[in-house]
């Protein structure tokens, strides 16, 4: 059987990014990916992704930032 995918939660994602950024020690590359998949308008942060684009968004980042999240 298959697992049931993650539920990312905005609490999950916002401690991926930091993960993320300590681990490059720039949050640049970070901030970059948020902004591709925040909608236009939207504050450019991870609390804005779009429920249904959550698990892209945390490959992503994991891809980025060559990490997998420690949760």
């Amino acid at each position: 059987a298959e697992p049931e995918p993650r539920k990312w939660t905005e609490a999950d994602l916002s401690k991926l990014c930091n993960q993320a950024a300590t681990k490059l020690g720039d949050p640049g590359p970070i901030k970059n990916v948020i902004s591709r998949f925040v909608p236009e308008g939207e504050t450019p942060h991870s609390r804005n992704i779009p429920s249904d684009q959550r698990e892209a968004f945390a490959s992503a980042v994991e891809k980025a930032a060559d990490i997998e999240f420690a949760g």
